[in-house]
């Protein structure tokens, strides 16, 4: 073999030393190579004329290194061979390369499965946690509207009613959280019926009627002409995405109106078709920046905005996933 500039020279097999008769090239490769080594060149034999082969070659010095091996077979008019041919350049320092960076993927791989397997954990966890935390927020909030109907003072009415409100925000972020980890660890299941629109606008007016309180904000709702009567999905689910659209608009919204339009955009056969929900409001607006957070969960405008307005941040990220989830956009 040439000189190579990788190892002293003394440590190579000379020609006359391979040429030999007591010289056998099988003893000098790897054990763990050699049965693949074989099966290689009996397979390429047979119908190639040339291969190619990475294995590791014992030196004189007894150390192992890799080699990439290019053969030539040499074959005489009856097809038999009669010897092959070839050269070969060290590898090593590539092969060791490979080896560590197939480590560091499969330790990579390790660390992905462990941080997935703690966030399964954790998800149900929250799960579980939300659950159990619902049943007394519930309790707090029905003993707290049945006390309001008793015979109490305007002061223990104002108590009250402070209560019941602060409950049912609390249970909003619960039932957030109970979500948003029902999604995570695949639990969260679409209850797929037939509803009408007209009903689905009349159960927001319900929830939001509130609005009054609301100075200077009106809410408008507009079915446009043309749209199905009935259609399939999930009712729930819409109204709680358009739910928290709606309450985002009212807490960015000092003044103006917020607007909820359905409206046909395609008809796609005589039982399908697509049709656009959209809000607009009239509030404090966003950047860029924040309009590329949008989405994020746990993930709000800035801590301003959490202390000004409330919220965890998860009620659009939640809402995303409900509208992917009945294969839309």
């Amino acid at each position: 073999p040439p000189r190579s500039t990788l190892f002293p020279y003394t440590t190579l097999f000379r020609s006359d030393e391979m040429l030999s008769q007591d010289f056998d090239y099988s003893s000098i490769i790897h054990e763990d190579d050699l049965q693949r080594v074989s099966k290689e060149v009996s397979f390429y034999t047979k119908d190639k004329n040339s291969y190619e082969q990475s294995y590791r070659v014992r030196l004189k010095n007894g150390e192992y290194r890799w080699f990439y091996d290019f053969n030539h077979v040499i074959k005489n008019s009856s097809g038999e061979i009669e010897s092959i041919r070839g050269y070969m350049f060290d590898q090593t320092q590539l092969k060791e390369s490979e080896i560590i960076l197939q480590k560091m993927n499969e330790d990579l791989k390790l660390q992905k499965d462990i941080a997935q397997k703690a966030n399964e954990s954790k998800n149900q966890f929250l799960a579980n946690m939300s659950h159990e935390m619902r049943t007394p927020m519930n309790a707090i909030i029905g003993l707290s509207e049945l006390l309001a109907d008793t015979k109490i003072d305007e002061q223990q009415y104002d108590f009250i009613k402070k209560i019941n409100t602060s409950s049912k925000l609390l249970l909003g972020i619960i039932s957030d959280i109970l979500d948003f980890s029902k999604i995570e660890t695949g639990n969260f299941d679409l209850d797929l019926k037939a509803f009408s629109l007209e009903n689905l606008l009349s159960q927001l007016n319900v929830v939001f009627s509130h609005i009054d309180n609301y100075k200077h904000i009106e809410l408008y709702f507009y079915n446009k002409s043309g749209n199905p009567k009935i259609v399939l999905s999930d009712e729930l689910r819409i109204l709680q995405v358009l739910t928290n659209f709606i309450s985002n608009a009212l807490k960015f919204t000092n003044k103006g109106n917020i607007t909820l339009k359905i409206e046909l955009l395609e008809k796609i056969s005589a039982n399908s078709a697509k049709i656009r929900f959209s809000v607009q409001d009239t509030g404090i607006g966003m950047s860029k920046d924040e309009i590329s957070n949008l989405f994020k969960p746990f993930v709000q405008a800035d801590n301003s905005t959490t202390r000004k307005y409330g919220g965890t941040g998860l009620g659009l990220s939640i809402s995303e996933r409900i509208v992917n989830s009945l294969g839309s956009t």
